[in-house]
Formats: structure tokens, sequence, C-alpha cells
């Protein structure tokens, strides 16, 4: 199917640990994901996972991560582009027991960001605007942790 990519990846990086409740510290990623162009639209989406095998009360256990977007070229100077992005860190409660006659509990908390951006290129000039908002950032509830920010880019080139 023209305009088709896909992509998948992933990644094991072992470590060694002398602290005897990590059971394992291997470090695992994966994405898989894809984009379609057909004319002047482009979409995309992907999808990836970090596993840090961390088992401690209070460490994170993963990153789960999605994220699409879509761009249009309205002609061929001027583009406008929409993204999402969602990540959740799962992170073991304090006290949660592995196995055993205890409850496994975890806690888990979601960033989100948004952005749309505006692109005008004419010979070696270009402007660009983005529009961004982001919720929980540092992955805590609350609205001390969102932003919004517009970005104005002028690049010129010789």
């Amino acid at each position: 199917l023209a305009g088709l990519n896909i992509f998948a990846g992933g990644s094991r990086t072992g470590y060694s640990s002398s602290n005897a409740l990590d059971r394992s510290v291997d470090r695992e990623e994966a994405i898989v994901g894809a984009t379609f162009a057909y004319g002047p639209v482009t979409v995309g989406y992907q999808r990836s996972i970090e596993l840090t095998g961390l088992e401690t009360a209070s460490a994170v256990q993963f990153y789960q991560n999605n994220a699409f977007g879509v761009s249009f070229n309205i002609n061929d100077n001027l583009s406008i582009s929409y993204g999402e992005y969602e990540s959740t860190r799962q992170t073991k409660t304090a006290g949660a027991a592995e196995g055993g006659g205890g409850t496994r509990a975890n806690t888990e908390v979601t960033t989100t960001a948004n952005s749309i951006q505006l692109a005008y290129t004419m010979g070696g000039m270009s402007i660009k605007v983005a529009e961004t908002d982001l919720d929980n950032s540092t992955y805590t509830s609350g609205t001390g942790s969102d932003f919004e920010a517009t970005t104005v880019a002028l690049t010129l080139a010789f």
C-alpha cells in the first residue's frame, strides 16, 4: 500500500543489582507504530512501553505511551498539524505485597499533551507557530504541573 510505513522496535538492557528486593532490574522497551500519507494529508500513531523491572515499594514499574498526529499541507508553502501524546506511569504502592498473602496495589498517573502547529515557508524563510497544552507534566495531579505555551519561530537560511 503506497504511503504506508509500519515500524516496530525493542530493546533489553541488563543490569546487576545488589538490592535483594529487585528480583529483576533489566529494562525493556518496545515500540510499534504506523504512518500513512495520502496526498496532502499524513496521519500517524505509535505506542510504546518501558518496563523498568523494579519491584520495590514506590518504584516506577512501567511507562506506557500513546501518540498520534495528523498534518495537512494546504499548499506548497503552508501546513497545519495537530498531535496528542499520552504517557501513563505505574508505580508500585508502598506495602503492596508480591505473592504471599498480600494484595497488589499500584498507582497510575497519566500525563497528556496536545499541540497544534502552523508553518509557512517561502524560499529560505520559515515562520512557525505552535500552541501546546500539557497536563500533569511531572506525573503529579493538580494544576501545579499543567502548562500552556505558545511558540513562535522564525528561521532564515542564507
